[in-house]
This record gives C-alpha cells, sequence and structure tokens, in this order.
C-alpha cells in the first residue's frame, strides 16, 4: 500500500486489497494485531484475487522470499545480482538466486479489475482513486485489465518497475512508462529505487550499485481531467482529489496547481466533514495571503536582463556562452565555491565526510547554503530539519556561520506550520529546506516579477523589459 495519509485523513480513505493467495487472505483476517493494520485505517477490504489483463487459468509461482511470487517465472539471468538491505542497526546481503526460487506451484483464477469492478464479487464499489501495484512484473497486464478504471477515475498510481529482467520476457520500465504517458499521466519520479550489483565487494569498498527495480509514482496530468467526466462539478473532486495525492508525495507546486484549476470550476469550500478538504481550503488560504516572493528568471533571452549592481553594466561585460551564462552575474562564482567548500572540508574533514554519509539531508541544505554565500547574498543559519521521513538520517545540529540568520526567513512560515499542524512533516520539513537555501538571497536581489506563478512568455518579457 503506497498511498499513506497522515492519521488525520484515515477515515477520508478506503483501502481495498486484492491478494491472490486465499491462505494468506486468511491469515491477515485472522490477526487484528498486525502492526500494519493500523496503517489500513477504519474501513478496508482484503479481498481473495488474483489480477490480470482478462479473466483465464494461470499458474501462481510461489517463491523463496514469498515477497517475490508472480505469475510470471524468475529469469535466471538476474541471479548474477545481490543487494544490500539495511535492516537496522546493521545491513544484510540478498541473493536473488536463494529469494526468487520456486517452492510451489498453484492454479489460480484470473481477473481483470475493470471487470471485479463491474461485479457483485468484491465488497465496495466506488472505483479506485488511487492504485499501488506492486506484482513482480506483472504489473503491466493488470493496467490493461483496469482500462476503464484508469481513464475514468484513477488520479495517481505507484507501480513497481524493474529496469533489469527479474521474471522472464517481463514489461520493463520503458513499457510502463510508455503506457502510462499515453493514459495521461506524468511521471513523478521513484519513491523507492533498489540498487544491485553482480559482484560483491567487502566492507569499505562499496559504491553506487546498478538500478535493478523500484517503485514508480504516476500523476494524472491536469489537462487530462476534462477526458474524465463532462461534468465541471465532477471535474473539480477530481482536482481537489489529485492536489491531496499530490501534496502526500511532496509535490506541493503540482499540488497548488491542481487546486487552482479546480476553483476555475467553480468557488466555494470542499464538505467540512471530510478532513482533506479542509486542509485543501486552508492550504489555499495559507497560498493566497503568502507574500508573493519570486526568483528571477533565467534562460537565453532575446534581450539581456539588466545586470545586478554587483556585477556591473551587462554591456561592459565580454559575451559568454555555455555553462558560463549561469554565473555571469557573479564572476567567479564556480572558483569562489569550490574553495570555500575546500576550506571547511580541510578544517575539519572526518565531520564533513560523517555529514555527508550519515545525514545527506542535512549535507544537501549546508551545501545550497554555501551556494548562496558563495553567491554573496549573505547567508542565515541553516538548522537540520528534524521532521524528514522516516528513512532520512539526521544527526547533525545547526549549523551557524558568521552571519546572523534573517529573522524573515528564520522563523516558520504558514503553510509549514499548517503542514505540521496535519501530520505532514515530512513534507514541510522540504519545503522549509528549499525556502531557507533561497530565500535570503532571492530578497537580496531585489524585485523581481511578482505577479504570480505564470513563466510563460508574457511573463518572461515582462521580466527583461523591466
Amino acid at each position: 500500500m503506497s498511498f499513506n495519509a497522515p492519521s488525520q485523513f484515515w477515515d477520508d480513505i478506503i483501502h481495498v486489497l486484492y491478494e491472490a493467495d486465499r491462505k494468506n487472505v486468511d491469515e491477515m483476517q485472522a490477526d487484528p494485531n498486525h502492526p500494519q493494520r493500523a496503517l489500513l485505517g477504519k474501513e478496508f477490504y482484503i479481498t481473495p484475487y488474483c489480477l490480470g489483463e482478462c479473466h483465464m487459468r494461470a499458474k501462481l509461482r510461489v517463491t523463496a522470499n514469498p515477497f517475490a511470487s508472480s505469475l510470471l517465472e524468475p529469469s535466471p539471468r538476474f541471479f548474477q545480482y545481490y543487494c544490500e538491505v539495511p535492516i537496522p542497526p546493521t545491513v544484510r546481503d540478498f541473493t536473488y538466486h536463494d529469494m526468487l526460487n520456486v517452492v510451489q506451484e498453484t492454479e489460480v483464477e484470473v481477473y481483470a479489475l475493470d471487470e471485479l469492478l463491474s461485479s457483485e464479487r468484491i465488497p465496495y464499489k466506488s472505483p479506485p482513486d488511487f492504485l499501488s501495484i506492486d506484482t513482480q512484473g506483472y504489473e503491466l497486464p493488470i493496467m490493461r485489465g483496469a482500462h476503464h478504471a484508469i481513464s475514468k477515475h484513477v488520479l495517481g498510481i505507484v507501480v513497481e518497475v524493474e529496469i533489469k529482467e527479474m521474471y522472464r520476457n517481463q514489461p520493463l520500465f520503458g513499457d510502463v512508462l510508455a503506457f502510462l504517458s499515453d493514459a495521461g499521466f506524468h511521471f513523478a519520479g521513484f519513491p523507492y529505487l533498489q540498487e544491485i550489483s553482480t559482484f560483491r565487494a567487502p566492507v569499505g569498498f562499496r559504491g553506487k550499485g546498478f538500478p535493478g527495480f523500484g517503485d514508480a509514482l504516476f500523476l494524472r496530468r491536469i489537462d487530462e481531467i476534462a477526458k474524465m467526466t463532462p461534468s465541471a462539478a465532477e471535474q473539480r473532486l477530481l482536482l481537489r482529489k489529485l492536489s491531496f495525492i499530490a501534496l502526500n508525495f511532496a509535490f506541493t507546486e503540482y499540488a497548488l496547481d491542481a487546486l487552482l484549476a479546480a476553483e476555475r470550476l467553480g468557488s466555494g469550500t470542499g464538505s467540512n466533514e471530510r478532513s482533506y478538504d479542509r486542509f485543501l481550503d486552508q492550504m489555499l488560504a495559507a497560498y493566497r495571503d503568502a507574500e508573493p516572493l519570486y526568483p528571477r528568471f533565467v534562460g537565453v533571452p532575446s534581450r539581456s536582463p539588466q545586470a545586478s549592481p554587483a556585477s556591473g553594466n551587462a554591456a561592459e561585460r565580454p559575451a559568454e556562452s555555455g555553462n558560463e551564462k549561469a554565473c555571469a552575474r557573479k564572476p567567479g562564482l564556480v572558483r569562489r565555491l569550490v574553495a570555500h567548500v575546500e576550506k571547511r572540508a580541510q578544517r575539519d574533514p572526518r565531520r564533513i565526510r560523517h555529514l555527508a554519509l550519515a545525514a545527506p539531508a542535512t549535507a544537501a541544505s549546508k551545501l545550497l547554503f554555501h551556494y548562496a554565500t558563495a553567491m554573496g547574498f549573505g547567508g542565515a543559519a541553516v538548522s537540520t530539519v528534524a521532521d524528514l521521513p522516516a528513512n532520512v538520517n539526521v544527526t547533525e545540529t545547526a549549523i551557524t556561520e558568521p552571519a546572523a540568520a534573517a529573522p524573515e526567513i528564520a522563523h516558520e512560515t504558514p503553510f509549514e506550520r499548517l503542514l505540521n499542524e496535519w501530520g505532514f512533516a515530512g513534507v514541510a520539513g522540504i519545503v522549509r529546506m528549499r525556502r531557507l537555501a533561497s530565500e535570503a538571497a532571492v530578497r537580496a536581489e531585489g524585485p523581481a516579477v511578482t505577479d504570480g506563478p505564470d513563466f510563460g512568455p508574457a511573463a518572461v518579457a515582462r521580466m527583461y523589459s523591466g
């Protein structure tokens, strides 16, 4: 189950799980104290159906690691890989030769999701808004069997994809990407990506591995919503749901885009009975009350932007090309940045190395701070984000630079406070980290385009026309 909203919203979400192995269904139903059961909220259903492209009989191959069981046969080509998996407080190595060993085969009846949704076989009749599909190489046939549900109802999908062939003749990530792109979805990234390796080196010699498989997130394109229903009221509801789904995966800008599109279809707030509607209304109010602060545009304009005071007149500078244009306003930027980081590394190399390995999120925020410092825009104390997602290990204390924290950016913004109050601490941490990394520099540059989020040709022309 990939759509894990904060507990404040559990009453708004109904989960329907499909499990091919009836034995597993009975075990899940019989264990009311299982720790994962609480994540399902108050209303959920576990159904004993194997999903596929059409109604047929098939062979389910149960593997030594039951999580790898599939309707497809494991590919021996994948046996050459192993992966390292963190199991706190240490790590363990997993070999796919043992994991994918088939220990049992059983006949199952396969159903298309569209068929089940139109039948009397499942207890909950409403079509899904979100799909979580992790079926070991059989994801694309399942989505083909859910063509109607996806085209008319589904707003978000997390689907496991393989970059390497784990099962014989299985569809790979490119096939899934093409299918869902044609179906009207944005590929939004990998919430999870497992690296694999062909050679097992000892500890101390391990670097990056090859991307092997992972979870891919897809979000419905806003311009595709009108194709799902002709009703403006239903389009507005779908857009608000899309906004809430996107926000749960930290896509705050896309969530705002969808929410504003919903408002253009009709004014008014959502239902006060639903927590997610109340949250969306408060998010929209926070957005409208916020200062419209935007960085300046950078690109290849037909007319050069006016030079900042620190860089002199643009006409006095020699013509630049390629990557040099990115540094046009601040000569020697890269050299200054590198020198600054090297100086800090020489001062305390052990601390720098520890931070990069143990707390990459904190290291990234500090790197962004150094970027702003090297740009000459002044600095701010960048505090460690304590409420990032659980898989981010943040152990460092706040970094304090000679420049004092600017009071107007160090505080928690209303939007960040709203996210924290509703349980989106990880999202709030990402928003805050990005704000602290850029706000002081943007303010130091002076006025920029502040008339809205538009970045089309008209907005760019206004920027460069002064």
